[in-house]
């Protein structure tokens, strides 16, 4: 079953660039900076939101791989209680969160394409 994971940020000045106010009245000033930053983390199925997260970001605090390994064990477990007779397909669009991965981790990008050349291990003891 088809798991479809996305993020979307926030901003607590998050204005469009022009306001409706009646003709006497002085435009309101705006804020300069973005203001407190929101990220918003779901997973969701055929029937609806599996798992969200709402992640208070900014001033040193961001949203890490660590963060993301986090969310997906969590939804996973909620969907094996929910879906016990299914299998999980997760779905992750091209953010770079999503490229990390464990050290040992294989990658193509580090695979010789021709013989021959420095040969990096491309299996895994285990």
């Amino acid at each position: 079953m088809v798991v479809a994971h996305d993020e979307s940020t926030y901003h607590a000045n998050e204005a469009e660039d022009s306001v409706w106010t009646e003709a006497k009245l002085d435009v309101p000033l705006r804020k300069k900076s973005e203001g407190k930053g929101i990220m918003v983390s779901g997973f969701c199925t055929y029937d609806g939101w599996l798992d969200y997260k709402l992640f208070d970001y900014g001033k040193g605090n961001y949203w890490k791989s660590e963060n993301m390994v986090a969310h997906v064990k969590q939804a996973y477990e909620k969907f094996k209680v929910k879906y016990p007779y299914a299998r999980p397909l997760f779905l992750f669009d091209n953010s770079s969160n999503h490229t990390k991965r464990a050290a040992d981790g294989l990658s193509a990008k580090h695979m010789n394409v021709n013989p021959g050349g420095k040969v990096r291990q491309t299996t895994r003891d285990n």
